[in-house]
């Protein structure tokens, strides 16, 4: 919250300062200044006012406006917020925008209980998130030299605030560009790969890569996920089975799917995506986040061991029954009872 409440005083040309302890937020100016007294976790305790020469006073007011801004739900601020959850360069670790997080992720395995995530414990590799960089590029563009964001600016609903066009007089012709790192390689669709280019007017390739079937790419990237080293050919890996409580599932995956105008569903995984002015990130994350959740949807179909599994229940300490599960098409290869026998002995 510090870092925010400094970033707004700068912008409305305000002084501000941090006790030594970090707790306390002073925001001045010339006939009053403001003290946000914080506790060590950094949730919100007080807000006095006072103009200079007296003491200060506590303002519910702000106090109010301030816990509304601050008790934004973390999972909610990096799946709607315009640049989901930020963390800002430290050391040498640069600029990170959470974008996404899955259901798996934000529920606890057995239990299904929401786990309670806030900005300090939420672990910054969860879901998909992006670094933003600048890199060297074969192509000349223009970039800023100079902030974008000037003295107080007009925000919208979303409080995204409104950046001043790219002029020769706050920008430089480099061979380089700013980009949006992904955390891993992400498959994308043909489709959302132009939108991106569209959005920014850059290709999101120098090079455009082979395009693959997008099923294809999704399933070797969630089995690899999950730690298989090689993941099996197309051909093998298009059904997959789930042992479920009481029931058996088939998922079906269609490499080939058409698409409206006739042709198969194609994609790319995609590293980095290069942008020229900061206004683009949020309509780029939109598109990032919508990949990542159809790319969720398919995934989840996808289960890294095919159904020949054995389950042993022992009865007692003498006796131990086992059941073979296998797929509806796999050969019987040999009984429950064949099975039990083999295990007793």
């Amino acid at each position: 919250m510090t870092d925010r409440l400094e970033s707004i005083a700068r912008q409305n040309m305000l002084g501000s300062h941090l006790s030594p302890s970090r707790t306390e937020c002073y925001i001045t100016s010339d006939m009053f200044y403001v003290e946000v007294h914080l506790d060590k976790a950094g949730k919100l305790v007080d807000v006095k006012v006072a103009h200079h020469g007296e003491n200060p006073v506590s303002c519910p007011e702000l106090i109010q406006h301030l816990r509304i801004a601050t008790n934004t739900n973390t999972v909610e601020t990096i799946l709607h917020g315009s640049v989901g959850l930020l963390t800002a360069r430290s050391g040498g670790h640069l600029v990170s925008l959470q974008c996404y997080v899955s259901p798996n992720d934000i529920f606890e395995e057995g239990t299904g209980a929401q786990l309670n995530y806030t900005d300090v414990n939420i672990p910054r590799t969860l879901g998909v998130s992006v670094s933003v960089t600048v890199e060297g590029t074969t192509s000349v563009y223009k970039l800023p030299i100079a902030p974008l964001i000037t003295g107080s600016h007009p925000v919208d609903n979303k409080g995204t605030p409104s950046f001043s066009s790219v002029t020769n007089s706050n920008c430089v012709d480099l061979p380089a560009c700013f980009f949006l790192k992904m955390n891993r390689l992400m498959p994308f669709s043909l489709s959302y790969i132009k939108k991106m280019s569209s959005t920014t007017g850059i290709s999101v390739f120098e090079t455009m890569p082979p395009l693959s079937p997008l099923y294809d790419l999704i399933i070797k990237s969630q089995l690899h996920e999950e730690g298989e080293a090689s993941p099996p050919a197309l051909a093998q890996s298009m059904r997959f089975y789930a042992s479920l409580p009481g029931q058996q599932h088939c998922y079906f995956l269609n490499g080939d799917a058409p698409v409206q105008d006739g042709r198969t569903l194609q994609g790319a995984y995609v590293s980095k995506i290069p942008f020229r002015h900061p206004a683009q990130v949020p309509a780029l994350l939109d598109i990032i986040r919508h990949q990542a959740a159809y790319n969720t949807l398919i995934g989840s179909c996808v289960k890294k061991t095919y159904i020949k599994e054995v389950v042993m229940e022992v009865i007692d300490s003498r006796q131990v029954a086992c059941k073979l599960y296998k797929g509806l098409s796999d050969a019987l290869i040999c009984t429950d009872d064949f099975i039990t026998k083999v295990v007793q002995r």
